[in-house]
C-alpha cells in the first residue's frame, strides 16, 4: 500500500506538541480549532501520536492516513542511517573490485566517488 503521508514531516513534531493535542491532559478546544483551521497539521500530529508516541490507536486514523508496516520500517532504517556516524561497511567483493582493503568502512559520498572512479 503506497502512502501519501510524509513520515519525516509527521515525526518532526515535538512530543510535547503532540501530547498537548492528543495526550491524556490535552486541550480539546485547541485540538478542535487546529482540526478546523489547520487540518494538515492536525492529521500530521495525529499520525505522530499513533505511530511514534503510541497515544492514539491506529483505528482512530482515517484509512488514507494509515501507514503500512513496510513504510514504518523503511522510515526507521532511514532515520537510523542518518543518526549513525555515516560509515557504510563495504562488501568484500566490492572492496576487491575497488582495490581497497576488505572490511573497510567508508562514508557514503566517498564510496559513491570510488565507484564512479573519482578520488578516495
Amino acid at each position: 500500500m503506497e502512502t501519501s503521508i510524509d513520515l519525516s514531516k509527521c515525526f518532526s513534531h515535538p512530543t510535547e506538541e503532540v501530547k498537548r493535542i492528543f495526550g491524556p491532559e490535552s486541550d480539546s478546544l485547541a485540538a478542535s480549532e487546529m482540526k478546523r483551521l489547520e487540518p494538515e497539521k492536525y492529521n500530521s500530529l495525529k499520525v505522530a501520536a499513533c505511530y511514534r508516541d503510541r497515544i492514539v490507536p491506529e483505528a482512530s486514523l482515517p484509512f488514507k492516513s494509515r501507514v503500512s508496516r513496510a513504510d514504518l520500517d523503511e522510515n526507521f532504517r532511514k532515520t537510523k542511517a542518518q543518526e549513525s556516524d555515516g560509515l557504510v561497511p563495504v562488501a568484500d567483493e566490492l572492496a576487491d573490485r575497488l582495490g581497497i582493503p576488505r572490511g573497510t568502512k567508508k562514508r557514503y559520498e566517498d564510496l559513491k566517488n570510488l565507484i564512479a572512479g573519482g578520488k578516495q
